[in-house]
């Protein structure tokens, strides 16, 4: 639900509910806050009052969210699944509620299946990936039972150095490398070098600090050329947005 700007504005107020009304959506099926650092949990708040949304999930700190806004909540753990509109919503990581881990660790790691009409097999996957770090790609590996599969990936906390491990990038291989990080971030996110695994791994990168909003459809079996807010409306020194990335601007489904 992205961060807080200020005493009285966060991303929920400022950034979601304006796109989530551009796009003609008054409810929201599910949301899920990976876990409870201020920069996913933050606009919550605002998100909860200013939508109608049927399920809450929640990773780590992100559970006293429940009696903060008085909306019940699921933990995300290992194994909790639904369907819906012939996409399987599957959480593979956290395998308990491990409070002692780190918060970053305790995130939710959801994957998005679309599956075939008829067979039910899976055609097209999505990982996102809250802000895990290389001990729990580690975990995802080697999960028993699991294949660890993705077209699309978010790349684990915002692309920082200490994820995205060069095992984890082999392993998924994605078609899109999704990067969420904020324009000039003090972190300087994503890494120069997680960057260029997913480059040797095949990928193309899509960074919002760059393109904006970034949509993604998947669609008779394949995957769309992305859209972005900023298509074309670049200014003459940020060469990265260019119509080479996106097919156009976000619109609506």
């Amino acid at each position: 639900t992205g961060g807080v700007f200020g005493q009285h504005n966060d991303a929920g107020r400022a950034v979601l509910l304006p796109a989530l009304r551009r796009l003609g959506i008054a409810t929201l099926n599910g949301v899920v806050v990976s876990h409870g650092d201020k920069d996913h949990a933050g606009g919550a708040a605002s998100l909860a009052n200013g939508i109608v949304v049927q399920k809450w999930y929640v990773g780590g700190r992100a559970a006293a969210l429940a009696s903060q806004l008085q909306r019940a909540m699921l933990p995300c753990v290992a194994g909790l699944q639904w369907r819906a509109d012939g996409v399987r919503f599957a959480f593979i990581h956290p395998p308990t509620a491990h409070a002692a881990d780190p918060e970053n660790d305790r995130s939710c790691v959801l994957q998005v299946s679309s599956l075939a009409s008829g067979n039910g097999a899976v055609s097209g996957r999505a990982l996102l990936t809250g802000d895990i770090s290389r001990s729990s790609e580690r975990q995802l590996l080697h999960a028993p039972g699991q294949q660890l599969l993705a077209d699309v990936v978010l790349v684990p906390h915002h692309g920082s150095k200490s994820s995205s491990s060069a095992a984890f990038v082999a392993q998924l291989k994605p078609l899109y490398a999704l990067v969420s990080a904020g324009f000039n971030n003090r972190y300087r996110h994503p890494h120069v070098d997680v960057l260029q695994r997913y480059r040797d791994a095949g990928s193309a990168i899509l960074r919002s600090d760059q393109l904006g909003a970034i949509q993604l459809s998947f669609r008779d079996g394949a995957w769309q050329q992305p859209r972005c807010s900023r298509y074309a409306g670049r200014f003459f020194w940020q060469p990265w947005n260019n119509t080479s990335q996106c097919a156009g601007r976000v619109r609506k489904p």
